[in-house]
Formats: C-alpha cells, structure tokens, sequence
C-alpha cells in the first residue's frame, strides 16, 4: 500500500454508531388519480425514521484496499469497507469529510470487489468559478457506468466540512448534503451491500465521523 493509501487510512479516526430505525407508515391518506379523488386503504407516505440508542463501535471492522482495483479499469483506486455492513440492505450512512484533492467518494450496496454503488462530491470548475457536483455511478461485474451528475449550490472552501447522508431504501438511494436534499437515484441491480469510502490516485479527502443506522419498513 501507498503513502497516501495509509495516509487515508490513518485519517479515519471516528466512531460508528449503529441504530435501529422506527419507520411509520400512514393508513388511509387520500390521493388523487386520473382527475378523480380515491382513497386508499395502506398508502404509505415519507417516512419519519426513528434512531434507537446508538451502539459505539471501534474501527477493527474497516479492511483497506478491499475493492481496488480488479480489473485495472480505474488505476490507484482504493476502496475502505466496512466489513460487518457487507450483508446490510437497507440503512443510512452520516458523516463528515473534508476534500483535500478534488473528491470525497463513498460506496454503497458494496456486494463484492466488482459490484457496488458509488457516490462522489466533486470539485468542477466551470469557466473561473468553484463548484462542487454529486457524481452517481454503478460497478457491475468490474465496469463503471456513470447514470448521473447533479450540480450543487454549496460553497467551495479548501478547509470546508461537508455533512453527508445517503438513505439507503429498496431501490431508493436519497441523498443530503449540508442538511439538504440534493438527490434521489433508484436503482434495481444491486439489492445488498455494504459501506465504504473510495480514494482515485489523483483524488483523495479525510473522514472525520461516520455513523450507520439500519432503516426498517417502507416502500421498495
């Protein structure tokens, strides 16, 4: 492993918090259809989630360098996963991190070193301004497919924090940065996996606080 790979590494130095969340579902919420008001009898609605008591833990369960690279599709990609969430469905990912070189990169849904969801807060710089962009892509079977980009109103500084959550729902994936709501990606390919953070060799951020919550209930 690389200087910058341990340098990574070394900078997770957080607790993870996992929860139990509470989801309600509303019964009997009137919508309307084809111009005509119908009720229906279980319509679920946004769900308020409910975090249980928290459960601390260390960070013996992250595995450095756990997908990589396997194909040489991406050189210097590394990948962190955190093993005890490879087997988890549906959950919520917090945390905060700070963009040294161009990128903060997270992955979800991680199935295998060749399948898995990612994510990534990108710097762009359009024209002589600063701007960052939520870039949405997909691992299958080694190869990447970008299925998106969002621009992103949020300011650029080089010692900025940024507060990241992505709910993990069936084929929801929704996503907040700073307290918003930026995106909403669905997806059917991969149903299950876990949680990681990702480095490109040219592309590297620190990670200061991580916490997972499991999500329970809801629409698929």
């Amino acid at each position: 492993m690389n200087k910058n790979g341990a340098s990574f590494i070394g900078s997770l130095k957080f607790k993870v918090a996992v929860a139990v969340a509470l989801v309600l579902m509303l019964v009997g919420v009137a919508y309307f259809m084809s111009g005509k008001s119908r009720k229906a009898s279980t319509v679920s609605s946004d769900q308020a989630d409910s975090v249980g008591p928290s459960i601390m833990m260390g960070e013996g369960g992250w595995v450095q360098a756990w997908g990589g690279d396997p194909l040489n599709a991406h050189v210097g990609r590394q990948i962190t996963i955190y093993r005890p969430s490879l087997k988890l469905s549906d959950y919520r990912i917090e945390f905060q991190g700070q963009i040294d070189t161009k990128s903060l990169g997270w992955v979800f849904r991680a199935a295998d070193p060749n399948n898995y969801y990612v994510m990534k807060l990108v710097i762009v710089a359009p024209g002589a301004s600063r701007g960052l962009a939520l870039v949405k892509s997909v691992v299958r079977n080694g190869r990447e497919t970008e299925t998106g980009r969002v621009s992103l109103n949020v300011p650029v500084r080089n010692d900025a924090v940024y507060s990241i959550r992505t709910d993990v729902r069936g084929l929801k994936f929704s996503t907040y940065v700073q307290g918003q709501p930026v995106d909403v990606w669905t997806d059917n390919q991969l149903p299950a996996g876990g949680v990681g953070f990702l480095n490109e060799r040219l592309e590297r951020a620190r990670i200061k606080s991580v916490s997972i919550a499991y999500l329970t209930g809801g629409t698929k």
